[in-house]
């Protein structure tokens, strides 16, 4: 079984999210600002697509947010332990996991959820 390839690009000149899929792909729109993510493949446990750059917290802890990252051929997130994040270990996702994922926003639509700031 294959997954969908589609893509979303954050233009910060709009502030606005842009979907596109490889037929639909225009360097010169998308390439500009350099904020393209990848659609992972799966689903939240509302059935929101999860994308590179959400932002996710679990139905059984909602106060602990995570981001999406692509890291070593693999959708994830980190997570960090000890003083001063010292060690992170990155935890891959799968559609098991991504059913207990909630997709609470963006890093670029919500900085704040992961404590930085809106531009």
């Amino acid at each position: 079984m294959s997954r969908e390839i589609k893509f979303r690009d954050w233009n910060p000149e709009t502030k606005e999210m842009q979907y596109f899929d490889l037929d639909g792909y225009d360097r010169e729109v998308h390439d500009a600002y350099g904020n393209i993510m990848q659609f992972t493949g799966l689903l939240d446990k509302n059935g929101k697509e999860i994308f590179e750059n959400d932002i996710v917290c679990w139905t059984f802890d909602e106060k602990t947010k995570k981001e999406i990252v692509f890291h070593e051929g693999c959708f994830g997130h980190f997570n960090f332990m000890g003083i001063n994040n010292e060690y992170a270990e990155f935890i891959p996702i799968d559609k098991k996991r991504a059913e207990y994922m909630i997709v609470i926003g963006n890093i670029y639509q919500n900085p704040e959820l992961l404590g930085g700031e809106n531009e």
